[in-house]
């Protein structure tokens, strides 16, 4: 359909008598002006409702939109109240994105009453809205469970909010007893811990875990699905989806950012919204709606004019001051960018991705020589997993600008360099030439000399301590600590590895990190990745355990930062900077 056959028919809807009514029409007409900023999907969606309007009037079309549904849907939120923030306790007003979900969710009904309610029955049974964090996706979840509670006119209706996780469950779910409490229809229901009661309507709303076995025996009429990003299979939404069967018009209301797996339930959803709004009119699902709220392809994620497309509370319950820290940040620190393009820009990623910039770390050259380090504070880190591979030490010092400054010590068995490839092979040798390497013979890497270098290390410097993972170093840690050196275990957990995997990343973007020029630091560090967790944790890892690509220089650096004490940097007075003595 082109834009004039769009705008003649969003003029005829103008003169419908029901304002909220219309507001579906607008957003739509405004995203397809241009007048909101939104995504292809977005586009895609507007015009398919444009579409439909001009297809109720074909007689094959079982649809129509009806206004009064759509208006009932968006007024009923006038009767909650927000929960949060600086809205907090005022009755609720939906943005006109909002709107658009919620009028067309209840305002596209099947044209013939159902033979046995009488009653125009819901066309859509299963929605899907992605939105980026902190655009209200949750509070929209509740107000719409409650409204499939009290007022959908469905007796005996079952509403239930699941998740992999009942804390996550039960944000909808909480929010919608907070809302409750401060609505004139706190009157109407029994609120409990584990489930809101409406006795008029024998209805009940409760939160479920992700325990598909405990799922058995529902009868729903409306679930919430909040963020499917996380759920690793589609085990719940297939219970979740059965147990819908006996009701005429229920409901299944898939809400979530985007996340980083990338073979779950989530991406099956993405993927089948994108073929439903991409599809003919004729080969659609036509009971199957989406919203995609997401940048587009190719489009600059450091673009503030693109974060509306993924944020359509931006400005409102979302701060553009803290869309730009974060992408600050992003920019800055590789391992925080997927993280802000899934939360922020609601796009999947890999939670495995190249982490370090190879330039920004070389920015970090430095002319630092060990020899100059003798008797300064010093920790040191310790990669020995690989008894027949690769193995690192890190020697670290603290200085009073805030930074650091590292030297390593690498080995490896003569036998790993014999067998690995040719471009392999010479490229042990040159730096072993160049003393960043140490080739020992045999077919195992020789702990007695790593030993003596620590020995040494300890003789030398002041050694706060040393970090090792007990998997791979017990027999030695207990020989070296019985003769007095400070022997630390970390072990190499999220707990452990996460803050100061993103310490190190820190000081190579602030260029604080100082270092030799080692060309195997250089080498691992090129080849780490990072996985990030729901909870931003980071952990770098390799590509895969069984590559010929090494990262024990990073985590033997990680290790040692886990137990370093960074200098403060040292605050210069006011005085010194203009040149005149401080008393």
């Amino acid at each position: 359909m082109d834009l004039n056959a769009i705008k003649d028919l969003y003029v005829q809807d103008l003169s419908l008598n029901i304002q909220s009514a219309k507001q579906v029409s607008n957003y739509c007409y405004k995203v397809l002006t241009g007048e909101i900023t939104a995504c292809k999907w977005i586009k895609l969606a507007a015009t398919r409702h444009f579409d439909d309007l001009e297809r109720q009037q074909q007689d094959e079309f079982k649809y129509q939109f009806n206004e009064n549904r759509a208006n009932r849907a968006i007024e009923f939120f006038k009767f909650i109240k927000h929960t949060k923030g600086e809205l907090a306790g005022q009755p609720m007003e939906l943005m006109l994105w909002q709107q658009f979900i919620v009028g067309s969710l209840f305002g596209w009904v099947q044209k013939e009453k159902h033979k046995v309610t009488k009653k125009y029955t819901r066309r859509f049974k299963t929605a899907e809205v992605f939105v980026a964090r902190k655009n209200g996706k949750s509070t929209l979840a509740s107000g719409i469970a409650l409204y499939m509670l009290l007022a959908d006119g469905e007796q005996g209706a079952e509403v239930y909010s699941a998740a992999t996780t009942r804390d996550q469950a039960k944000i909808v779910f909480d929010d919608a007893k907070v809302m409750l409490r401060g609505s004139d229809l706190r009157s109407v229901v029994q609120i409990n811990k584990q489930e809101i009661l409406c006795s008029g309507m024998n209805s009940k709303f409760k939160p479920l875990s992700s325990d598909a076995h405990s799922l058995d025996g529902l009868n729903v009429h409306f679930a919430v699905l909040d963020e499917v990003h996380a759920h690793k299979t589609r085990e719940v939404y297939d219970v979740i989806e059965t147990a819908t069967g006996s009701r005429i018009q229920s409901l299944i209301f898939a809400i979530s950012t985007a996340g980083f797996i990338l073979d779950g339930i989530a991406t099956e959803l993405w993927k089948y919204g994108e073929q439903t709004l991409q599809a003919r009119p004729e080969d659609r699902d036509e009971t199957f709606f989406a919203a995609l709220y997401t940048i587009d392809q190719g489009d600059d994620f450091t673009d503030p004019k693109v974060w509306i497309k993924a944020n359509p509370c931006l400005g409102v319950s979302k701060k553009v001051d803290d869309m730009e820290r974060l992408c600050n940040k992003a920019k800055a620190m590789p391992s925080a960018r997927g993280n802000y393009l899934t939360k922020h820009c609601n796009i999947f990623v890999n939670s495995t991705d190249a982490w370090l910039d190879i330039e920004q770390v070389r920015s970090c050259i430095s002319g630092i020589r060990l020899e100059d380090y003798i008797g300064k504070k010093c920790y040191i880190g310790l990669d020995l997993a690989q008894k027949l591979d690769l193995t690192a030490m890190c020697l670290m010092f603290p200085q009073e600008d805030g930074g650091l400054d590292v030297f390593f010590k690498h080995y490896i068995p003569s036998s790993a360099v014999e067998s690995a490839s040719t471009q392999s092979a010479m490229l042990y040798r040159k730096w072993e030439q160049n003393d960043f390497l140490n080739i020992n013979d045999g077919i195992a890497t020789d702990f007695n000399l790593i030993e003596d270098d620590l020995r040494e290390a300890y003789r030398l410097y002041d050694v706060e301590a040393i970090g090792y993972d007990p998997a791979g170093a017990t027999q030695m840690s207990m020989k070296l600590e019985a003769e007095g050196l400070p022997m630390v275990t970390v072990a190499q957990n999220w707990k452990n590895i996460s803050e100061p995997a993103k310490e190190f990343e820190m000081l190579i973007a602030t260029n604080k990190l100082r270092y030799n020029g080692d060309s195997v630091f250089e080498w691992c560090c090129s080849n780490v990745q990072v996985k990030v967790d729901d909870n931003e944790n980071i952990r770098p890892v390799k590509e895969n355990k069984a590559s010929a690509l090494k990262i024990d220089s990073v985590i033997a650096l990680i290790t040692g930062l886990s137990i370093c004490v960074l200098e403060e940097p040292k605050k210069v007075s006011v005085y010194e900077t203009r040149g005149i003595r401080s008393f």
